[in-house]
């Protein structure tokens, strides 16, 4: 998945719904694969959300310790960014990305009832 379109669709739910382009790359990187019948489900389940969280808060603990920036302002940047990729995750969670042959479909925040019936789906897939 280098390369993503969005359907007009897409487009229009992201700006309803307050979505960013850049957080397509987070739920996809970050995110649980869950195939469906016919098109690719994404979805950041609270697990994966902190699983990425604890990983970018070590690194975030090794950067305030160690030494070789070329200055300090350069390590507060980087530390910064990383804060923000953390607070962006925290966001996310719970959502849910629709990908059929490479084009967007649609995105959502999953409901309770959705992700139950989304997993009970997934496991009898399997």
């Amino acid at each position: 998945m280098s390369t993503l379109i969005l359907s007009r669709h897409a487009e229009t739910r992201m700006r309803q719904r307050g979505m960013r382009s850049s957080d397509l790359g987070f739920i996809l990187r970050c995110g649980s694969e869950i195939g469906g019948d016919t098109h690719d489900i994404y979805f950041l389940k609270r697990k994966d959300a902190q699983r990425e969280i604890g990983r970018l808060q070590g690194v975030i603990r090794r950067l305030k310790h160690q030494r070789g920036f070329a200055s300090c302002t350069d390590r507060e940047r980087e530390i910064r960014r990383l804060k923000l990729h953390i607070h962006t995750l925290e966001r996310l969670r719970g959502r849910k990305l629709v990908v059929a042959d490479g084009i967007v479909v649609t995105c959502y925040r999953s409901s309770p009832r959705d992700r139950k019936r989304m997993f009970r789906r997934g496991r009898e897939r399997a």
